[in-house]
């Protein structure tokens, strides 16, 4: 009897449920990923086929192939510091006198422990360093998918994803440094769930070195507003100006001596304050820079050029900051007042319903998920914003999406993926800009039916309960 129930209900087959397949799928992309690193450590620049991150340097007739060009920049930096030399009077490189505020000085100053001669070393840890922040920032992205009641994604697929996807492959082969943004970034995810004093001044002071590693991470300190996290929201501005005036010297050098080093940047912003374009300036509307480049999405530096080329001049008349402006200003408004709203159970009369644990994970996923968001967006309004800046793009991705989101969602992010993807493709430049940004607008899509269903879940949880 046992033998013959056991032939009509055989047990599952276990190689070919979901599960096992997304693991598979997963393993098999993060052994090709360690592979193909190993590969190009060793040979000491990014090897393979035609990629979209080697173009960056095309575009810059960069005769060096070397990993880390951006990182050397802090490496030879803090090395000058250990000498007892100053960077903001010393060129590092040749890119000029030192561009980052003195806390990122600080943030690389473990590269004193390694020998000049030895930077290929140091550009490999650096890189190995980003994985590391990637990956746990996407662990914690599904812990929070967890909490929301999401649908599962595997952890080795979730991971060999984030780390085939180009804007990572991107910071790891520049060695640029927004991977300590999202970084600090979940560290204050994770301190705002807390809900404690200590809690809430850590969170502050995460934001607030984002701030002063990145410009663009500024705009993530109005997202605590939406959280109504007053104190976090306070304590964000405390450290927002304090940092600075504990580091008042190199800050001072920093605004004297970097407002010259980056003056390809600040003459874009001096013509944008006035609404104007350099006569003097390349087609884009800043020095040295093409038109339009495919690891690149700087809508106000973009915005003509980007409108010629699809033939629409008439619009590219617009100036850039007002046409950016145009485009993120109802998302980030929009996002905002979502938040703000789902957000607003937190000063209910009624206790939450669900266990503690579960209420802090959903606070942190959701928070974690905005936090990211709004630091994408930001990026686009910068002047100058290369695609290593997106490093949030699949780690928000993990947190937020759902199968239930849609076509319209799907089919945004499926367009998403022609960049996510490393191999370069044969799209044109205006379409890839376009992809990117209608990626933002999925996940943003995504971030605001989570807010929705975390506050009507709890509110029906709170009915049933009360009654």
């Amino acid at each position: 009897m046992d033998t013959h129930q056991h032939q009509l209900n055989p047990p599952p087959n276990r190689s070919s449920s979901p599960a096992y397949i997304q693991k598979s799928i997963g393993w098999v992309l993060l052994a090709a990923w360690a592979a193909w690193w190993a590969g190009s450590f060793f040979a000491g620049y990014l090897v393979g086929p035609d990629m979209w991150v080697p173009h960056w340097v095309a575009s810059y007739q960069d005769q060096s192939r070397e990993l880390g060009r951006d990182f050397a920049h802090n490496f030879y930096a803090v090395h000058i510091v250990h000498s007892g030399g100053d960077p903001y009077v010393t060129p590092p490189d040749d890119r000029g006198t030192y561009a980052y505020p003195p806390l990122v000085l600080g943030l690389f100053y473990w590269g004193v422990l390694i020998p000049v001669r030895f930077i290929r070393l140091a550009a490999g840890i650096w890189s190995l360093l980003i994985a590391l922040i990637v990956m746990g920032a996407t662990h914690l992205a599904l812990r929070g998918r967890r909490s929301l009641g999401l649908n599962a994604i595997s952890w080795p697929l979730a991971q060999g994803l984030a780390l085939w996807c180009t804007p990572v492959v991107f910071a790891m082969e520049r060695g640029n440094c927004d991977a300590l943004v999202l970084g600090l970034i979940a560290l204050a995810a994770i301190f705002l769930a807390r809900k404690s004093k200590w809690g809430d001044a850590l969170a502050g002071l995460c934001l607030a070195g984002g701030m002063w590693i990145k410009i663009y991470p500024g705009l993530v300190l109005v997202a605590a507003l939406a959280l109504r996290r007053w104190r976090m929201a306070g304590w964000s501005l405390v450290f927002s100006l304090l940092i600075p005036v504990l580091m008042w010297s190199g800050t001072m050098q920093f605004l004297h001596s970097g407002w010259k080093a980056e003056g390809y940047r600040t003459k874009f912003l001096s013509s944008a304050a006035h609404l104007q374009e350099d006569p003097n300036a390349a087609a884009a509307g800043v020095n040295s820079y093409p038109p339009l480049e495919a690891v690149s999405h700087s809508l106000p530096i973009y915005w003509k050029t980007f409108w010629s080329g699809v033939g629409m001049p008439a619009v590219g008349r617009i100036p850039g900051l007002i046409g950016a402006g145009i485009v993120l200003g109802p998302m980030l408004m929009g996002t905002f007042l979502v938040m703000w709203w789902a957000n607003s159970k937190q000063n209910a009369p009624h206790p939450s319903p669900l266990p503690e644990y579960r209420e802090r994970g959903q606070e942190r996923g959701l928070a974690f998920a905005y936090f990211l968001w709004v630091a994408m967006a930001a990026t686009f309004w910068m002047p100058v914003s290369y695609d290593y800046n997106l490093i949030y793009f699949p780690v928000l991705l993990a947190a937020v999406w759902a199968v239930r989101d849609g076509m319209i969602v799907h089919a945004l992010l499926a367009l998403g993926f022609v960049y996510w993807q490393p191999l370069a493709q044969g799209v044109p430049k205006e379409l890839i800009l376009l992809f990117k940004l209608l990626a933002l607008v999925a996940l943003g899509i995504c971030l605001v039916r989570r807010a929705k269903e975390n506050f009507a879940t709890d509110e029906h949880r709170y009915t049933q309960i009360r009654v």
